[in-house]
């Protein structure tokens, strides 16, 4: 009786505890903009709110939707992104998953598949912050069934990493070991640096749990070494705390009490509440090891007020058991008032049906895993099901061939235009030189090879593109009347100097001076370069130069500006 009594306090207190921090939370400026759009879900106010977000330094580049976006997909776009500011950025899980519960059937209905998986990726990983284990599961196997169908390997990584994390926390880490491991098979098959250090970081965490601290530790290194190298400040510091808890595994106190020391003050600044919760309770236990349980008090208490705020019951349950450790050696009173708190906490973290929820999942991991590979090698082959049906698998293979050879054949065209081009430019401009000079020597030693009638021609086409591009009126049929030849006419001269045809030579173009805006303009967006280059918006522009050079724009910037 007096269990169930303390249960429903704690609920109570739980519950007014969250309607007040979602009032707090509504008098920020996003959930102004949001309640404005709410009223009209129009494009101007979802374009505010997008704004907000980049001055906001929460996007990387502008949200931009097409012009005349119908409303379900200006509501589905605006309150996913809703859903991401309150988890990431805000770190409140009450309004985020009620922003994402608004925009899970709304992406279906509108049928955008990426952002569903996006949008139930967050909302499992919100319930998992929220200790709903059961729909943390639900919304996880969910993501990472829509995650194999599409066969992107970063995201398969990444929603296996959110099985791992559920498994764990709920204090199955056998089970987290199978989901990490399938993770960091698909990640190490991407180029995807921030990932892997994500995914090293929760399998340090997983072989914490194992009691595997020398395989903990070789992660945490690991995670921590990539972390380094690109140079994230506040992601250090949480690779440290996780470095720290592998230590603390190994007994070695006064290493980890040093990288906690580095980054507790780091995560402050960084204002990430959540990680600094963590590393406070890790801080806590370490200094309760060494038996400097006053101090360590402070900072289980520290943890306590944050994740208090967040809602967040798992982690707060293990400042609750921090303190009543701590003060079982100052205060026997104290102890058993913590105790009771962490024993509240544990029995509505995982009770019966949780239990029994993540034991199906478990099972079904282990007997199912044979159908899974299955589906993943059907869906690999899933757009060319039709001509499996019509054609002998010898024409299958045959296809398949021809579309890899025509592919890297493209590209080859494509890269043949742009050095022929950068040779009729470097004619010209020797031949300009050379004809200034001869006007003030009358004899010179040095000559110029003068520019060929055809690459005139080729010249004279690559700047009616340029020309054209930002006006986005560069047909085949408008540059050929602008330099007074007949399409037909025009189509032939150009196959007999290039060999390929003018749209070839046309995206030769658009690529080279993409690729020199990319280089050379490093602040420019990508939007503004696409732009620029003769195209409506990033997404058709992001396909060409991807098909072009098997990398996406911003991956080719990152690339060449590192090297």
């Amino acid at each position: 009786m007096r269990k169930t009594l303390l249960l429903l306090i704690c609920y109570l207190f739980v519950g007014l505890y969250a309607v007040r921090a979602d009032g707090v939370a509504e008098t920020d400026e996003a959930a102004s903009l949001l309640r404005t759009f709410a009223n009209r879900p129009t494009q101007q106010n979802a374009d505010k709110f997008f704004a907000y977000l980049l001055t906001e330094e929460f996007v990387d580049e502008p949200i931009v939707l097409k012009s005349g976006a119908d409303t379900e997909t200006l509501q589905a776009t605006v309150w996913f992104w809703a859903e991401e500011w309150y988890q990431l950025n805000m770190q409140n899980y009450a309004l985020a998953a009620n922003y994402g519960e608004k925009a899970l059937p709304l992406c279906k209905q509108i049928g955008d598949k990426q952002m569903e998986a996006d949008c139930v990726s967050s909302l499992a990983i919100i319930y998992l912050r929220k200790g709903d284990f059961i729909r943390a599961a639900e919304y996880a196997k969910y993501c990472n069934r829509l995650d194999i169908e599409s066969g992107d390997k970063d995201n398969i990584a990444s929603s296996y990493n959110t099985l791992a994390g559920i498994y764990m926390t709920a204090h199955n880490p056998q089970e987290a070991e199978k989901y990490i491991l399938k993770a960091i098979e698909y990640v190490e098959q991407t180029d995807n640096l921030p990932r892997k250090a994500v995914i090293y970081g929760v399998a340090a965490e997983v072989y914490q749990n194992l009691r595997d601290v020398e395989t903990s530790l070789s992660y945490a290194d690991r995670s921590l070494l990539l972390e380094q190298q690109m140079g994230r400040t506040d992601r250090i510091a949480i690779r440290q705390a996780q470095r720290a808890s592998a230590l603390l595994g190994l007994k070695r106190y006064d290493e980890a009490r040093e990288a906690l020391t580095e980054a507790i003050p780091v995560l402050r600044q960084m204002g990430n509440n959540h990680s600094l919760g963590i590393a406070c309770v890790q801080m806590g236990d370490v200094l309760h090891k060494q038996k400097q349980d006053s101090i360590s008090i402070d900072y289980y208490n520290e943890a306590v007020e944050i994740f208090t705020e967040q809602h967040d019951l798992y982690n707060l349950s293990q400042a609750y058991d921090g303190l009543r450790e701590a003060w079982r050696r100052i205060d026997a009173q104290q102890a058993l008032l913590y105790n009771d708190k962490f024993l509240i906490l544990q029995d509505s973290l995982y009770d019966k049906e949780t239990g029994e929820l993540l034991s199906k999942y478990a099972a079904e991991y282990d007997n199912q895993a044979l159908i899974r590979q299955n589906i993943e090698q059907r869906i690999k082959y899933r757009r060319v099901e039709v001509w499996i049906v019509i054609v002998f698998s010898s024409l299958l293979l045959a296809l398949l061939v021809f579309i890899v050879l025509y592919r890297r054949s493209e590209k080859q065209k494509i890269e043949q235009i742009k050095r022929e081009i950068e040779d009729i430019r470097k004619t010209s401009r020797a031949t300009i030189a050379v004809r200034k000079l001869s006007k003030n020597q009358t004899e010179t030693s040095e000559s110029a090879e003068e520019i060929t009638l055809e690459q005139k021609l080729l010249k004279k086409v690559v700047e009616e593109v340029e020309k054209a591009m930002e006006r986005r009126d560069y047909n085949v049929e408008t540059i050929a009347q602008r330099i007074g030849m007949s399409e037909r006419t025009f189509r032939r001269r150009i196959q007999e100097l290039t060999n390929s045809t003018p749209k070839d030579v046309i995206c030769a173009v658009q690529m080279e001076k993409a690729q020199s805006l990319l280089l050379g303009e490093p602040e420019m967006p990508i939007l503004d370069i696409a732009i620029k280059c003769g195209f409506e918006d990033t997404s058709s522009f992001s396909h060409t130069f991807k098909r072009i050079f098997s990398v996406s724009p911003t991956q080719f910037r990152v690339q060449n500006v590192q090297e």
